[in-house]
């Protein structure tokens, strides 16, 4: 999609198609593995989760969820609560148990069933632990993907990569520029920059 890409890398994971370019010649596939890594840990899909893990358990301790969990929380603090994700039992009542892959294959009746309130959670996060008290559970779909689009651009720059786009199913991180040395012009609908 960019002028400039050498190197182009596609996958599926986190339910959505994946695509890594580089204006260099890199081998990619690692980056993958952190995708695939970062769904394992995170997904609500996954039983063996840590994400399925806190919510069955109550308590985990984990640097790395630690600090997503902390990441969503000042995002719903910034969003005056527009963005929480204490949502994990609404969403379930609402028949959204299982990835968009397979739900259509599983339609349920229509009819909701109970959720507790959001406000019937409180997440606790001290040092590296995070602890759920009261009822329902947490679901890091609303930011799981855009993070780890991050934590890809950072081990891209990390590697001294420095002309990058990575498009987690429209979660976008880019920096860059073409081959002209004019940073990269990023087209919006069709016909538009």
């Amino acid at each position: 999609p960019l002028k400039g890409i050498v190197t182009t890398h596609t996958f599926r994971a986190m339910n959505t198609e994946w695509w890594l370019g580089t204006a260099d010649d890199r081998d990619l596939a690692p980056l993958e593995a952190l995708v695939h890594t970062a769904e394992a840990r995170y997904s609500r899909f996954q039983p063996d989760s840590l994400l399925s893990q806190l919510n069955r358990d109550r308590t985990l301790r984990d640097a790395e969820l630690t600090s997503l969990v902390r990441d969503a929380l000042a995002l719903g603090a910034a969003t005056e609560g527009a963005f929480d994700i204490r949502i994990g039992a609404a969403v379930r009542a609402a028949g959204y148990d299982r990835s968009f892959e397979t739900i259509t294959a599983a339609l349920r009746s229509p009819a909701l069933t109970f959720a507790p309130p959001v406000a019937a959670l409180t997440i606790e996060v001290d040092g590296d632990e995070v602890r759920l008290r009261g009822t329902g559970s947490v679901d890091l779909g609303g930011i799981a993907k855009g993070w780890t689009v991050d934590r890809v651009a950072e081990a891209l720059e990390a590697a001294g990569c420095l002309d990058y786009l990575v498009d987690g199913g429209g979660d976008i991180r880019l920096r860059g520029h073409d081959e002209r040395g004019e940073p990269w012009v990023v087209g919006v609908g069709e016909g538009h920059t």
